[in-house]
């Protein structure tokens, strides 16, 4: 996200949306089952995309497995209400993305697999007009603003697993992880004619490239002990290696009060640029996920998750303690069909917002139901599946102002898997 480097104290100078999204940690469901089931996962996890919810729970796959899902369609909208002369702003993040493959084999008495995964892809290419901002004397009357922005996140990771005893399995896994995130944002600002006739403007181009590499280990364990009820634990945090940011920007000349500034004919002077390069990191909360499944016939499942993410007060905004739940159902309408329905929460990592401050983080906590299909043949899966959230919080639009807006956020996705035990 830009900083307030970014951020000019003029009515119109948006900030970069929270859609393309360091304030939530659940942004994609990865994986066929556990999509279907609200990812509540850890203690199941007995297929290739284990190796990222819980590795010691590939175990718990009998043959050699294949698997490789894409979320066909996904598109996420946040609307600040009354921003802007009573109007509405809203950032729109669209996209067709892959976002898992991987595979276990086994070897011996243990299993290992391998996978790469794209968690997190955000795409926002926009372009909006707001007029009649102001009817005021030398006051803005129109916004022109092209946005762009690029945020990804993309995980390659091995997993090794074991069992101890019986029905007692330990895994680990260990991902490195790459997060790119490129925003162009130019803007042009006309104001009324002022007292001496004329007629300013403002531009404003800005640009921010950011590259971070990290290492995530995860650290599993599962246990069943009853046949019908199955346990599992996970422990893992991301380690920094390397992280650039670059920030470029050149703006009009403003005069004290924020308004465009009479030309000198002098470049340097008139349009102003400048540029900022320095080291960053992603977030990296210490995360402990603990995991509930229970079967109460073979045609049923029902699983239970709840992850927490420890506070980061070295991230870039001070990330808070964030709890996240999700709750899953399986039911085989018949031997070679599967129904599955599930709930998750993708609560915001961003503290709530203080009446009086500037420039504070958005705080929304979203609500997903997500409801798929699956069918199988000789071996092989085919599924399908959506999910569906909402939820309501605030933020705030304008740099340097104290207004809180009301943000409304939906998102919708549409997800495809294909698997194949050999």
């Amino acid at each position: 996200m830009i900083r307030q480097t970014f951020i000019a104290t003029l009515v119109a100078l948006l900030c970069i949306p929270a859609v393309a999204d360091d304030y939530h940690y659940r942004e994609a469901l990865i994986g066929e089952r556990a999509a279907g089931l609200g990812g509540a996962y850890i203690a199941v996890a007995d297929d290739p995309s284990g190796i990222w919810y819980n590795p010691a729970g590939i175990m718990f796959s009998f043959e050699n497995y294949f698997s490789l899902s894409a979320n066909v369609y996904n598109v996420t909208k946040e609307v600040f209400k009354s921003t802007i002369a009573g109007q509405d702003y809203t950032y729109t993040s669209s996209g067709l993305v892959p976002s898992f493959f991987g595979f276990t084999q086994n070897y011996g008495k243990s299993k290992w697999g391998f996978a790469i995964i794209v968690y997190n892809d955000d795409r926002i290419d926009q372009s909006d007009e707001i007029t009649n901002i102001s009817t005021g004397v030398g006051k803005p009357n129109t916004l022109s603003r092209k946005f762009y922005q690029q945020n990804t996140s993309t995980a390659v990771g091995v997993a090794w697993a074991s069992e101890v005893f019986k029905n007692f399995t330990w895994g680990i896994s260990t991902f490195g992880i790459y997060k790119s995130n490129r925003i162009i944002d130019n803007q042009l600002i006309l104001y009324n004619t002022d007292a001496a006739t004329k007629q300013r403007f403002l531009i404003s181009n800005a640009n921010l490239d950011i590259g971070i590499l990290s290492l995530m280990p995860k650290l599993g364990f599962q246990w069943m002990p009853i046949k019908d009820f199955s346990v599992g634990a996970t422990l893992s945090k991301k380690l920094p290696i390397s992280g650039n940011m670059k920030i470029k920007r050149y703006q009009n000349a403003t005069t004290a009060t924020g308004t465009p500034a009479d030309l000198t004919g002098t470049l340097a002077t008139d349009l102003p640029s400048s540029s900022i390069s320095t080291t960053t990191k992603d977030i990296s909360p210490l995360e402990l996920g603990m995991g509930l499944s229970y079967f109460p016939n073979p045609a049923v499942l029902t699983s239970f998750d709840l992850v927490y993410y420890s506070a980061d007060t070295s991230s870039d905004f001070a990330a808070q303690s964030t709890i996240n739940i999700s709750a899953g159902l399986e039911y085989f309408t018949s031997e070679k069909s599967a129904l599955r329905l599930g709930f998750f929460t993708n609560n915001s990592n961003t503290p709530k917002l203080t009446q009086g401050s500037t420039d504070q983080r958005p705080h929304v906590d979203v609500y997903n139901l997500t409801l798929g299909y699956s069918l199988s043949s000789e071996g092989s899966t085919f599924s399908l599946g959506t999910s569906l959230g909402s939820g309501k919080g605030q933020g705030q639009a304008i740099g340097g102002s104290t207004e809180i807006q009301t943000i409304e956020r939906t998102n919708m996705a549409f997800f495809l898997t294909g698997s194949y035990q050999m």
